[in-house]
């Protein structure tokens, strides 16, 4: 029994598959029971199904929570953690999500909560799905790749910023609305803006790229965002004006094609009735 602790020290959160792995056991009557007698010691806690986190020595089982994000992370062999969650692991969140971890994953996984806090999983969009990964014959990462972060010892997988800033505009019930991304775009400094418009591209939804588009043009001249990223964008921006905020008091922000919160334009832009 003593034998499982090195593993629990050096893995927080770890799937049943891994703790047999680490005890050498391929019977699964051992495995389950050895799990059993480690949450009955108080030693750990089940999430979930094949799910499991450490509880710390002295810490109280009852009211102990997990590494949110490590606990997100670990549910999905493909789990990135994306979206608001992503923006907050980045520190550009406008303000904190304690109650809810969103993450990406590339089959269907069942969203749960867990002492209070909801774990969020979402697919990717159906154009990312339809290409598939992408590889790369060079040594640029694909633009819609994760990085791959270490956090309590434990390898975890995030969207990049860019990409994360171009989600939240694309799924805006999963981010903190457009003021909060422009203030994300604000803090992110310097943009890798050819890895923006290649994801966007990628993505293929126009009312996110007149979006992005919008947002790009008002970073600062510092930020990096060159006149030919501009023009990439505004061919992939809608045809038509698309509402993409309130559904009143919205104006219509040339050429991007996207009526959003006037807060977000210039005070010369004219508001749509």
């Amino acid at each position: 029994m003593q034998g499982s602790l090195p593993f629990f020290a050096s893995t927080p959160v770890f799937t049943r598959a891994e703790f047999a792995s680490a005890t050498g056991s391929e019977n699964r009557r051992t495995v389950d029971s050895l799990l059993r007698y480690h949450v009955g010691r108080h030693r750990i806690l089940r999430v979930r199904r094949d799910l499991y986190t450490v509880v710390p020595q002295g810490a109280d089982v009852a009211t102990f929570h997990p590494d949110a994000y490590l606990v997100a992370g670990r549910a999905s062999p493909s789990a990135v953690i994306s979206h608001h969650s992503a923006l907050e692991l980045h520190g550009l969140a406008y303000a904190a999500h304690p109650g809810r971890v969103i993450a990406t994953t590339a089959e269907a996984t069942r969203s749960f909560d867990f002492r209070g806090r909801e774990f969020r999983f979402v697919r990717p969009p159906r154009s990312l799905r339809r290409a598939g990964p992408r590889d790369s014959a060079s040594d640029e990462r694909p633009p819609d790749a994760p990085l791959t972060v270490s956090r309590a010892g434990l390898l975890l997988r995030v969207t990049t910023p860019e990409r994360t800033v171009v989600d939240v505009l694309d799924r805006p019930d999963l981010g903190d609305g457009l003021s909060a991304t422009w203030e994300a775009l604000h803090s992110l400094g310097s943009v890798r803006a050819d890895r923006v418009v290649a994801y966007v591209e990628r993505l293929g939804h126009r009312s996110t790229a007149g979006l992005v588009g919008l947002l790009l043009s008002r970073l600062p001249r510092e930020a990096g965002v060159g006149p030919e990223i501009l023009a990439r964008l505004r061919t992939l921006a809608p045809r038509r004006p698309v509402n993409v905020g309130p559904l009143e008091g919205g104006v219509l922000a040339a050429p991007w094609n996207v009526i959003v919160p006037a807060a977000l334009i210039a005070p010369s832009e004219e508001p749509v009735a």
